[in-house]
């Protein structure tokens, strides 16, 4: 039971800024075997608590797994006006999708329109844990992940389908062991370790050795299967992308859900209100100028 408990519960929702929304749906129901579950507009009770106003009456869709899990993809159109490629600033860089078979997974994508950035590979040489890389239609990165052990004992979730839900959202700092602090302390997040490995992907984005080793901390939450990664990038990619009254390109926001969202003490853009049906929420920004999204079930 998680109820009584302070902290964030569980992964939400990730919130992706797209030139081109049409597109973007017709590639996750095509290829990942999302479905569409909500279209409708941002309004002025978003921007406010997003602190974004330029974003007033954007269209947005929500996607979610093809077994109707209640973790969603929401995109929202948006002009992309910076353009940062991946892994070379800090904040939000990927979000990571639980798949039953990895392999199967690359197959369907490998002739789609996400570009295989990273073929299906061991995390290390005696991991079960499989994961490939893509990048989407709005330069977001997807990790697809399945391993071969008892899901339960590595904190993964089960899933009854190909391609299913967010269940580890990735950020960049650039110091792990204050991020991490922060994070333990404000977030009320658990540890569940740190790792030091080498990054295909990254170490290719950041024209480092591939025998490079980056220092990576997991961040545990109150549900099983949901976790963030925090993963450390050097100075010459420590930058932040540049605030505006906008998104930034790709994924821009996540949301948890947390059992009381005042028992938390943030630096939100607006007071915790009833944005969406049935939940209070509000939005602050990390100290990686990364957006969360906190809501609570009102009771």
């Amino acid at each position: 039971m998680t109820s009584s408990k302070k902290g964030i519960k569980r992964i939400k929702m990730a919130t992706i800024s797209v030139p081109d929304i049409k597109f973007f749906e017709e590639c996750y129901v095509n290829w990942l075997n999302y479905k569409v579950v909500a279209r409708s507009n941002v309004d002025k009770l978003m921007c406010n608590s997003w602190g974004l106003h330029k974003l007033l009456h954007s269209e947005f869709i929500l996607l979610s797994p093809e077994n109707g899990e209640d973790v969603f993809i929401r995109a929202v159109q948006n002009p992309v006006i910076n353009q940062y490629p991946p892994f070379t600033y800090l904040g939000w860089n990927a979000i990571e999708l639980v798949v039953s078979d990895v392999n199967l997974a690359y197959e369907k994508l490998k002739h789609s329109p996400f570009e295989v950035i990273g073929v299906p590979k061991k995390i290390s040489p005696k991991s079960s844990i499989k994961a490939m890389q893509v990048l989407g239609p709005a330069q977001e990165v997807l990790y697809l992940t399945s391993t071969s052990m008892d899901r339960q004992a590595i904190n993964h979730p089960e899933t009854n389908c190909l391609i299913g839900r967010i269940f580890i959202v990735v950020m960049a700092v650039n110091n792990l062991q204050k991020n991490k602090i922060y994070y333990l302390q404000k977030m009320m997040l658990e540890s569940q370790g740190n790792l030091s490995i080498p990054v295909d992907i990254l170490s290719s984005a950041q024209n480092k050795d591939q025998n490079y080793r980056y220092n990576i901390s997991v961040l545990t939450m109150l549900e099983r299967g949901n976790k963030i990664e925090l993963d450390e990038y050097d100075r010459k990619y420590s930058i932040n992308k540049i605030r505006s009254d906008n998104f930034p390109q790709g994924i821009s926001m996540i949301t948890f859900e947390v059992n009381d969202i005042d028992e938390f003490n943030l630096n939100f853009f607006d007071i915790p209100r009833e944005i969406y049906p049935g939940f209070k929420s509000a939005v602050f920004l990390g100290p990686n100028d990364e957006r969360w999204e906190l809501l609570s079930k009102i009771s």
